[in-house]
């Protein structure tokens, strides 16, 4: 890619200040360095909370902006990314939060001399499924039960001193007695009556820990996604879920049980539950969640 290419584009950038553990100054500094060293035309908005980045980045759209790099976490990706669909504008990703799932599963540097680079270089195109709820676009997974209840109480500063280790105690501390629910989740128009620990709409990994698929056969562009019910009562159970999966076990497990979805998945539970979509709390039960094919684009590494 020439100079003149990167020049020519119009570049609107999302920054998330209090994302991961890199000092925020540094963050600018070294991304408005590499604009201006490539003679670019930009504008960087940092978020506050509650920032609606879906609307910033339609926005941006009606603003002649040609380029647009979401800098952060997975909550950042994801609603950067959910302004960007059904375009064919690909998303650049600088990976700075504190788990960077989605990032990791595309294979775009993390934590490295080159996370904030990369995309500089030769790059492609990788489209991906999305998942719809209400206005918004996810496309790492959607989960109700023992996670979404365990990221309801995690402290921005604890994560941001902790990183990703903070799920792991906070998970830990909650994981004695875990409470069932009685789920009733319709697929494709067919009811699913389960009484389980938690449910996951997954359509790439799990959030919080390095890619980690409930389906060993799942991917982000297969036009499907896995609706998986996890039953564990305590911290073995989850010890056990969790040690099949990295070691990829082919066995099932009567713990972990997961249906193909290929339109929409409609959730209701015997409780008000959080619902947790690419690492962050967006709202309580009931819960509809559409497939969206091929939505949205990012740019990857060669």
């Amino acid at each position: 890619m020439s100079s003149f290419d990167l020049a020519d584009k119009k570049t609107f950038i999302i920054l998330n200040p209090v994302a991961g553990r890199l000092d925020s100054k540094m963050v600018r500094q070294r991304l408005v360095g590499i604009l201006e060293e490539h003679r670019m035309t930009y504008e960087i908005i940092e978020t506050c909370k509650g920032d609606d980045l879906h609307k910033m980045v339609e926005d941006a759209l009606g603003g002649d902006f040609e380029r647009f790099i979401a800098v952060g976490g997975d909550g950042t990706v994801s609603g950067a990314a959910s302004g960007l669909t059904g375009t064919d504008i690909p998303l650049i990703i600088i990976p700075t939060g504190t788990s960077n799932a989605l990032a990791k599963f595309l294979e775009i540097p993390v934590g490295t001399e080159d996370s904030f680079s990369w995309w500089l270089s030769e790059s492609l195109n990788k489209v991906v499924d999305a998942m719809q709820v209400d206005h918004r676009h996810f496309f790492l997974n959607v989960s109700l039960g023992f996670s979404s209840n365990t990221l309801k109480v995690v402290n921005r500063q604890e994560k941001r001193r902790l990183g990703s280790l903070i799920y792991l105690l906070t998970g830990l501390q909650r994981l004695v007695g875990i409470s069932n629910h009685s789920y009733q989740v319709t697929i494709d128009g067919g009811l699913n009556t389960r009484r389980c620990s938690e449910v996951v709409i997954a359509n790439m990994g799990i959030a919080h820990f390095d890619p980690i698929r409930l389906n060993p056969e799942i991917r982000m562009d297969d036009g499907k996604l896995s609706v998986c019910f996890i039953r564990a009562k305590n911290l073995l159970d989850y010890l056990r879920i969790f040690g099949s999966l990295i070691s990829r076990q082919k066995e099932k497990s009567s713990q972990l049980e997961c249906k193909d979805a290929f339109q929409s998945i409609e959730i209701e539970v015997d409780q008000r539950l959080p619902i947790q979509a690419d690492g962050e709390v967006i709202g309580y039960t009931p819960v509809k969640v559409d497939l969206i094919p091929s939505a949205a684009s990012f740019k990857v590494p060669a």
